[in-house]
């Protein structure tokens, strides 16, 4: 297992853990994508790169090439924005 910095590559992987991630809590509060389209649990794959040609520092952490965690920093004092298991 190993942290590695997220390539534009694996936006698709990690699209699929943190809207995973998310999803219990989007149910618990009976949130959808019509009521509430910024929710993270329903972030498009353009919200993802639109991150990386950003100031956000995203990483993964990685069983073999299986991402199964997630995270996203902002380049400004390292404030975590995300976080996905």
């Amino acid at each position: 297992m190993m942290i590695k910095q997220i390539q534009a590559s694996a936006l698709e992987n990690c699209l699929s853990v943190i809207r995973e991630s998310f999803a219990s809590v989007a149910k618990k509060f009976n949130l959808t994508e019509e009521n509430c389209p910024t929710h993270t649990s329903f972030i498009k794959l353009r919200d993802l790169e639109n991150h990386m040609n950003s100031s956000y520092l995203m990483y993964g952490y990685f069983d073999n090439d299986r991402i199964i965690s997630y995270v996203s920093l902002e380049n400004k004092g390292a404030m975590c924005l995300s976080f996905a298991i």
